[in-house]
């Protein structure tokens, strides 16, 4: 929004609800994420052999 001056002004109260929902979008990816990095590590760690010394 722009005033007669020509400075631009924020509706903040309108921006809230955006960053709410993207915080929530960003969220979901994490979990995956969590999820699958969760999964890769159990199945590499049931390939791992275990190390024999002498």
């Amino acid at each position: 929004m722009t005033d007669n001056d020509g400075y631009h002004h924020m509706q903040y109260d309108r921006l809230s609800p955006v960053l709410l929902e993207s915080i929530k979008e960003l969220k979901q990816e994490v979990d995956l994420i969590s999820a699958r990095l969760a999964s890769l590590e159990e199945k590499n760690a049931i390939k791992k052999v275990p190390d024999i010394t002498v």
